[in-house]
């Protein structure tokens, strides 16, 4: 007699995820993984997207966010790094999440960032362009990691190979050897410096739509 299958949860569904890894999850491993066949994943999430959304935001659940007591300036920052570090645990997970809608849990705490610009003076709007411009660099500084490092599904560009590419020929003038040094220093840099610089860059100009803070 055939037994009924092992009672599963959205919750398992989504720690098999983490322990398989975002770059090469598919519903068939993750079923294996529990011991259940596709149709029951099937049952509890509609489709790999959504499964892949529910595992990243039981990482951002997880995740010991900063408070938001000081300076916009510096939780900002410490909130990006966060996100920078958690994106960087798990390889892969920027480019599976890429063709699908931001998890809750994301919107929640971006959300939560933005009213913490207003109460320092931003306009709404203002808060919300800074916020989704940093994230979004955070985001895509992650996404050409994880290409020149492999983690993605479809061939990609080493970084070896793209910093090759920024090698200046003999007849280039200076200040063309000077753009294409800049750039290939980029590449070989720690990506915690070349993230760091450009939300430097971000914040720089940020702070220039800041007006009078409104009542906390």
């Amino acid at each position: 007699m055939i037994g009924r299958p092992p009672k599963i949860t959205r919750a398992d569904i989504a720690a098999a995820v983490l322990r398989i890894g975002f770059a090469d999850v598919t519903i068939p491993l993750v079923a294996e993984r529990l011991g259940v066949t596709p149709p029951t994943i099937y049952r509890h999430v509609p489709d790999r997207a959504t499964m892949l959304s529910e595992a990243w935001d039981a990482v951002v659940e997880d995740i010991a966010w900063p408070p938001l007591d000081g300076h916009w300036r510096d939780d900002l920052l410490a909130y990006a790094q966060t996100l920078w570090d958690a994106l960087a645990r798990f390889p892969g997970v920027v480019s599976a999440l890429s063709t699908g809608l931001m998890p809750a849990r994301t919107m929640d705490i971006l959300l939560r960032l933005a009213v913490h610009l207003h109460r320092q003076g931003f306009a709404m709007g203002d808060a919300m362009l800074v916020i989704d411009t940093v994230i979004d660099t955070v985001i895509d500084h992650r996404l050409g990691i994880e290409r020149l490092d492999g983690h993605t599904l479809e061939p990609s560009t080493s970084r070896e190979q793209m910093a090759s590419s920024w090698r200046a020929g003999a007849d280039d003038p200076p200040e063309v050897r000077l753009a294409y040094d800049a750039m290939r220093d980029a590449v070989e840099a720690p990506p915690s410096d070349w993230i760091a610089r450009k939300l430097t860059l971000i914040l720089d100009g940020a702070a220039l739509r800041q007006g009078p803070a409104g009542p906390s």
